[in-house]
């Protein structure tokens, strides 16, 4: 039998309706293809922290158990450990990653080897620095002291003015600190929170717009500790340039907190992709060269 040449034509149509949402099902989750890179201009990034000493007053969720204190110009740091053996070829930890932000507010990063409580500088000058993580290691795997990323005079492996740390056998930084680019925006999806039992706790998600104050975007309270989820839909919106950290308190000294949060960090000029209720992009050629197929059909009829 024969089939017509419009028949034939509606049945490619059809045949491609159904295999494209298949070869591109992915495309339906757009924040898995964004953690898959297949999105322009658009990078997931997952932040988490902790102050396992959380004082009475406000301090912020990291490692160094304070009020951090940002640098106000953009400077070469030095990076220690407090123990020997984490220096190239030693037990330790051999060398470190360092991600932060130069004095325009743009992304830089080094890999900086260690030399144990001997300081070793960074080639790079920093305005902020917002993770750290060990790389090649020696026999022990992990990092034997507290590493150090600061300036100033350094005593046994610390620096005066800490601006990053990895505490012993973590082989990363444990903090809530992050600085939006130059060109780029900041979405804040979540975050949670996970304090210890048996006490009282207040955090704030607070951030500070180039050039002006902390503001608090976010208060939660936990009576007697616990875990809470915090879900924005849609998300919290973060302009370039601006500082993000959480901070916290408890009632009895003392407390441990940790903070979990995501962000989808976008780039000037691109667009947000439609969500799994919207139209497929990938729909939209199909569409028109079925279109053109079909009315071509009926041309030739």
């Amino acid at each position: 039998m024969v089939i017509p040449l419009k028949s034939k034509a509606f049945l490619l149509f059809l045949l491609l309706l159904v295999l494209t949402p298949i070869a591109h099902a992915d495309y339906r989750d757009p924040y898995l293809e964004i953690s898959k890179g297949n999105v322009p201009g658009h990078f997931a990034i997952h932040k988490y922290g902790h102050n396992l000493e959380l004082a009475t007053t406000f301090e912020t969720i990291w490692d160094g158990s304070d009020v951090y204190t940002y640098p106000t110009v953009a400077t070469l740091m030095n990076l220690t450990s407090t123990d020997v053996d984490d220096t190239n070829d030693g037990a330790g930890a051999w060398n470190v990653t360092i991600y932060g932000l130069d004095a325009n507010y743009d992304q830089i990063n080094e890999t900086v080897l260690l030399n144990g409580q001997t300081p070793t500088p960074t080639t790079l000058q920093y305005l902020r620095v917002y993770r750290m993580y060990i790389r090649r290691v020696g026999a022990t795997g992990v990092n034997e002291g507290i590493i150090y990323l600061g300036t100033g005079a350094t005593v046994a492996g610390v620096p005066a003015n800490i601006y990053a740390m990895i505490e012993v056998g973590y082989g990363q930084t444990m903090m809530t600190q992050y600085t939006v680019p130059d060109g780029y925006t900041a979405y804040i999806s979540n975050f949670i929170v996970t304090c210890t039992a048996n006490k009282n706790f207040v955090t704030h998600l607070i951030v500070r717009e180039y050039n002006e104050g902390w503001r608090v975007l976010e208060e939660s309270s936990l009576a007697g500790g616990g875990y809470a989820h915090i879900t924005y839909d849609p998300q919290r919106i973060i302009p370039e340039r601006s500082d993000i950290e959480f901070q916290g308190l408890v009632d009895v000294v003392t407390g441990s907190t940790e903070i979990n949060y995501d962000l989808i960090l976008v780039k000037d000029g691109y667009e947000l992709i439609s969500d799994t209720g919207g139209l497929n992009v990938l729909w939209l050629p199909i569409i028109i060269m079925g279109v053109l197929v079909l009315a071509l059909a009926g041309r030739r009829r």
